[in-house]
C-alpha cells in the first residue's frame, strides 16, 4: 500500500517549518536542572544552579551573567558554559562544582541580584505575608493566606519571591477546571516550558520530578481557582488533591487567596467530599488585614509615583480607602498622570497632572463603577478626624482643593520628591 503522505512544495513559503528552529528556545529546563542538582550535596551549590536557571527565563538576564563573568574571569564565561553548570554532569565532581572563582563572582551577583529585591516599601500585610513564607520554608509544608482582594497580596508575594533569586516560584493559578491548563501554569513558572502537545499526565510527571527535588518553594496566587469553578457540588477537587499529594511527599507550597476559598470550600463539602483531609494537612492558616493604614497607602503611592510630595500622596491615599478599587485606584491615577504629563512632552508628573488625572478620568470613572455595582465599597477602619471622600460626591472633588493649593497647580509646577 503506497504511502498517502506528500512533502510541501519547496517553491511555496510555510511559516510552520520554522517553529521546531533553536533560535525559539529560550531557557534552562528546570526538569534538567533538578537531576543536574540531585548530584550535588552542597546546598549551596543546588541554589547556585537554580539561581542561573531562573535567570535563564528571564529576557536578557543571563547574557548580564555571562557579560560579567567574560569581565572577570577566565572560566565559565560563555552562555554554554554556564548553561553547562545547570545541565552538564561532568561539571561537577563528587557533587561539587569546579571552578571556585566563577562560582564566587555567580554568588556575589546572586547576593546583589537578593539585595536590590529587598529595596522598597512593605506593608504591615506585606510583613504578614513575608513572615507566612519565611515559616513556609523552614517547616516545608503548606500553608494558607486568606486577604481581601486589591489590598497588594500578590506584589508583596511576588517581592518576596524574588528575594530567593530563583528558590521560590511564583505562579498564578488559572481560571478553569482542566488540569492541562493548571499543569502548563506550574510548568511556565518553573521553567519547563508550556508543552502545548503534551498530555495533562505527561506535563504533570515533569512538573512533579522538579518539585519532588524538595529545592523550590511554591507560591501559589489566586489559590480559590484550586477548587472547581463550577458544579461545587459535584465537582472534585482534582487541583487540591494534587496540592495535598505534593505536600505530603514534603514540598513547600503557600497559597494566597481571597475570601471565596473557604466559601467554596464548603460549597465542595456538601459534595460528600472529605474536607478534614485538607485542613488537617495545613501548617498554618493566616488571615490577612483587611484594610491598609494611611501611611502604608501613602507609602504605596510612593512607590508608584515617587515625584510626588506629602500633600499628593495624602491625597492619593485617603481616595484609594474609599474607591470600590482600593490600591489599583492609586495606580490608575499615577499613569492617568504620567500619561497627560507624556502628552505635554515632560517625562515626570506634576500637581496639576494628578488634580486633572482625577478630576477627569478616574473620579468619573469610579463613580460610575459605584453606580452600577449600586452601592461603594464600605470603609470601617477610617479615623474619624479623616473624612474619607467617596467616589464622584462633592468631597471627593474638593479633596484636592483642600491637600493641593490651586496657584500650586495652576503653575504646573513638577511635583517635589
Amino acid at each position: 500500500m503506497s504511502s498517502t503522505r506528500r512533502a510541501k512544495n519547496d517553491s511555496e513559503f510555510h511559516p510552520n517549518r520554522y517553529a521546531s528552529s533553536p533560535e525559539y528556545e529560550r531557557g534552562i529546563s528546570a526538569l534538567l536542572t533538578a537531576k543536574r542538582c540531585s548530584i550535588l550535596d552542597k546546598s549551596e551549590d543546588r541554589l547556585l544552579v537554580w539561581f542561573i536557571q531562573w535567570l535563564s527565563w528571564q529576557s536578557g538576564a543571563l547574557e548580564k551573567l555571562t557579560a560579567l563573568l567574560q569581565k572577570r574571569t577566565l572560566f565559565f564565561n560563555t552562555l554554554e558554559d554556564i548553561t553547562k553548570l545547570c545541565v552538564d554532569p561532568e561539571t561537577g565532581r563528587n557533587g561539587v562544582l569546579h571552578g571556585p572563582a566563577p562560582l564566587k563572582i555567580i554568588c556575589e551577583y546572586r547576593r546583589a541580584w537578593m539585595k536590590e529585591a529587598e529595596k522598597g516599601f512593605t506593608t504591615a500585610l506585606g510583613q504578614k505575608i513575608n513572615e507566612v513564607l519565611d515559616y513556609t520554608s523552614f517547616s516545608g509544608g503548606l500553608t494558607l493566606m486568606e486577604g481581601e482582594a486589591r489590598t497588594g497580596k500578590s506584589f508583596a508575594a511576588q517581592s518576596w519571591c524574588s528575594q530567593r533569586a530563583g528558590g521560590a516560584r511564583f505562579i498564578e493559578v488559572p481560571p478553569g477546571n482542566d488540569d492541562s491548563g493548571f499543569f502548563r501554569a506550574l510548568a511556565r513558572g518553573l521553567g519547563l516550558g508550556n508543552f502545548l502537545q503534551y498530555k495533562a499526565r505527561e506535563i504533570r510527571e515533569r512538573v512533579e520530578a522538579v518539585l519532588l527535588s524538595h529545592d523550590l518553594i511554591l507560591v501559589l496566587d489566586e489559590a480559590q481557582r484550586l477548587w472547581p469553578q463550577r458544579n461545587l457540588r459535584y465537582g472534585f477537587p482534582h487541583r487540591i488533591v494534587w496540592v495535598m499529594a505534593m505536600a505530603n511527599q514534603g514540598v513547600p507550597i503557600a497559597m494566597i487567596s481571597t475570601p471565596q476559598f473557604s466559601q467554596v470550600q464548603k460549597a465542595v463539602e456538601k459534595s460528600g467530599w472529605n474536607a478534614a483531609q485538607f485542613t488537617g494537612r495545613l501548617k498554618h492558616y493566616e488571615p490577612l488585614p483587611r484594610d491598609l493604614s494611611k501611611e502604608d497607602l501613602m507609602a504605596v503611592a510612593k512607590t508608584v509615583l515617587p515625584e510626588a510630595d506629602n500633600q499628593v500622596l495624602r491625597v492619593l491615599a485617603i481616595y484609594a480607602r474609599s474607591s470600590a478599587r482600593y490600591l489599583a485606584a492609586i495606580d490608575s491615577i499615577s499613569a492617568r498622570a504620567r500619561y497627560i504629563a507624556s502628552k505635554a512632552g515632560r517625562s515626570t508628573a506634576t500637581t496639576a497632572d494628578v488634580q486633572k488625572a482625577m478630576r477627569e478620568s478616574v473620579i468619573p470613572s469610579d463613580s460610575r463603577l459605584v453606580s452600577n455595582l449600586g452601592k461603594a465599597r464600605e470603609r470601617d477602619l477610617a479615623p474619624a478626624d479623616d473624612p474619607l471622600p467617596m467616589p464622584g460626591n462633592r468631597l471627593a472633588l474638593a479633596v484636592q482643593g483642600d491637600c493641593i493649593p490651586d496657584e500650586t497647580a495652576q503653575r504646573g509646577a513638577p511635583l517635589a520628591v
